[in-house]
């Protein structure tokens, strides 16, 4: 019967110190876990906002570019230049380096204009 009592009395302090453990390191870990959680669970939603939103910053700016006809300004500026100039310049690829640098340019334009980006 006494050694029935002592357990008891041993199994209350043992429920106590885990309740004090708990409290006194067992609340830091479980805000360190739910705060990475939460930060792992934003930085993911991010990451997929961004997936959709970069093909439709591309294509507003693709219609931008049309609207605004750069187009003909490019190719004005490409005729203006001299034969072997220009030879050099389609050998360093550099007309489509040009475009992507344009391109770009307006998608990064359009991806301010939506918020959290």
């Amino acid at each position: 019967m006494l050694e029935a009592l002592n357990n008891l009395i041993e199994s209350i302090f043992n429920g106590f110190d885990m309740i004090y453990t708990f409290f006194s390191t067992g609340i830091y870990d479980l805000a360190v876990w739910a705060l990475a959680r939460i930060i792992e669970k934003l930085t993911i939603g991010y990451f997929t906002f961004m997936l959709w939103a970069l093909p439709f910053a591309f294509d507003t700016a693709k219609q931008i570019m049309i609207d605004l006809q750069l187009s003909v300004y490019i190719n004005a500026a490409w005729a203006s230049l001299d034969s072997q100039v220009l030879a050099l310049a389609n050998l360093m690829k550099i007309p489509e380096s040009v475009n992507i640098i344009v391109s770009a340019y307006f998608t990064k334009f359009v991806l301010r204009f939506i918020p959290f980006i």
